[in-house]
């Protein structure tokens, strides 16, 4: 038997086999796919998920970055592999490499110290001049300051034009579940969960408009709909993604008896953009954007309103 078989079972298992870390993520239901290809693009391979209510935990695993210690181990493992008269020809093979590598250390070691020695005895005709100094700025020095004057203008200029980051000001709420392109084959559905609204209060529309336009901000874009609730059983129920399940796990009884009566006061609204009302089309006309405030609020009815995207 040659070398090339001398490797045992243990050496060859050590050194074939993958080891992996794994990451635990939670995703809104109907992002499944998104949330998958972010981490896919990542390196990470999806093993696992689990839905739940509104939320699916997906598990992913790749594959163990190497370290030196990986390294020194697997090579360890595959030495002690090889039969004893192979282990001592190695070991010497390795000990002769390393005599040889401090050796040459030590000489080129020796000689950059006699060169720093006699570089730093020799006088340099550079040190020995003496500097004259022009009386008059140079040409390249008056560039330089145009060029600076310049640069702080710019600056200046961009630190006007440039509008200040946005911030989020309006009530906590909470994204529970997305169903992706549900309006006319193109648009996502959000449903949003905020607990500490009052439907009383006089800025009330003014808040829940802030969590649209937070919601478009976050999407890039304007053409979404959003329904606004404080229950989240209103949105599990009505989700396209968890609203079959919600009714085979309680029943519709409970639905028609529970649920249902809870949407009076906790759905509040349903903003939808980019569908023209008349047509039933997409559309970026002014019209196609609107607020449909439900009984909840005090002043039930459509609104034309777009949300602002804000600066990023």
């Amino acid at each position: 038997m040659g070398d090339r078989d001398e490797m045992g079972a243990g050496g060859r298992a050590a050194a074939g086999e993958t080891q992996y870390e794994t990451k635990v993520v939670q995703a809104i239901r109907g992002t499944e796919k998104r949330a998958e290809a972010k981490w896919r693009k990542q390196g990470w391979e999806l093993v696992s998920q689990d839905p739940g209510t509104l939320r699916t935990q997906m598990t992913f695993r790749r594959t163990k970055p190497k370290t030196l210690g990986t390294y020194l181990a697997q090579g360890y493992t595959a030495f002690r592999g090889l039969r004893p008269k192979t282990q001592r020809v190695v070991a010497a093979a390795v000990g002769g490499l390393l005599l040889v590598l401090v050796t040459g250390g030590i000489v080129a070691a020796t000689l950059g110290d006699d060169d720093s020695a006699d570089t730093a005895s020799t006088p340099t005709a550079t040190a020995a001049a003496p500097t004259q100094e022009s009386a008059a700025p140079s040409t390249v020095t008056l560039e330089a300051a145009e060029e600076s004057a310049e640069d702080t203008a710019a600056e200046e200029e961009r630190a006007v034009a440039e509008p200040e980051p946005y911030t989020y000001a309006g009530p906590d709420y909470e994204t529970v579940a997305v169903d992706e392109d549900v309006i006319l084959g193109e648009l996502d559905q959000h449903w949003v969960l905020v607990r500490s609204l009052d439907a009383s209060a006089e800025d009330f529309e003014d808040q829940v408009k802030l969590i649209i336009a937070d919601v478009a901000h976050e999407e890039g874009t304007a053409e979404i709909s959003v329904s606004v609730v404080t229950d989240p059983e209103i949105a599990a129920y009505r989700s396209g993604v968890t609203g079959q399940g919600f009714v085979a796990e309680h029943g519709q009884d409970y639905v028609d008896q529970v649920v249902r009566p809870k949407e009076q006061a906790g759905y509040l609204a349903w903003y939808t953009g980019g569908v023209d009302p008349s047509s039933q089309e997409l559309s970026e006309s002014d019209a196609a954007y609107e607020v449909l405030w439900l009984p909840a609020s005090d002043s039930p009815g459509l609104e034309n309103w777009k949300p602002s995207l804000g600066a990023s």
